[in-house]
């Protein structure tokens, strides 16, 4: 249960970003085509 409270917590944090944005991770790419897939 910890672990998914966790894992929870992580998706949270970037859902903020919009799906045109540059991506949270720094490559320079969209979030819809990095992370956001």
């Amino acid at each position: 249960p910890a672990q998914a409270q966790q894992q929870g917590q992580a998706i949270n944090e970037h859902r903020d970003v919009g799906r045109n944005d540059p991506c949270w991770c720094g490559s320079g790419k969209k979030f819809k085509r990095c992370h956001g897939a």
